[in-house]
């Protein structure tokens, strides 16, 4: 009866030490899966953040295109202005005159604004569906 308690302690410890080195290799790979995920955590929000400082540059750029279209716009509308008065004999310097400067700055002004609010919520949307 001890060859066969002998025989059984052989294999229980045996066994054991099965258990231990695949524990010792879950461990492993725990810990490596463990990094490997704060890596992609670090690599995550980094791309987050450069996301973020992009769509703040596209957004300035729009805000810059529409404020110079509105500001062209009105130096077209101050060019017409000025050749319909020329046209009906108002003196250029009187033509000149007129206060359109500040209509034109309030009007680029509402522009940059609804550009700027519109192009944000189409981004705010857009990253939302992906």
């Amino acid at each position: 009866m001890q060859t066969a308690e002998v025989g059984q302690n052989e294999v229980l410890a045996h066994q054991i030490s099965d258990l231990r080195k695949k524990n010792e290799e879950l461990l492993k790979q725990h810990d490596a899966a463990r990094q490997q995920i704060e890596k992609s955590k670090d690599e995550a929000l980094k791309s987050q953040q450069d996301l973020d400082r992009l769509l703040q540059i596209m957004q300035q750029s729009e805000e810059e295109k529409f404020a110079k279209d509105k500001m062209i716009r009105d130096l077209q509308d101050a060019l017409n202005t000025l050749k319909k008065s020329q046209q009906a004999g108002v003196p250029a310097a009187v033509a000149a005159s007129i206060p359109m400067h500040e209509e034109a700055r309030k009007r680029e002004e509402e522009s940059r604004r609804e550009a700027g609010k519109g192009q944000l919520q189409f981004f705010v949307w857009f990253w939302k569906i992906h």
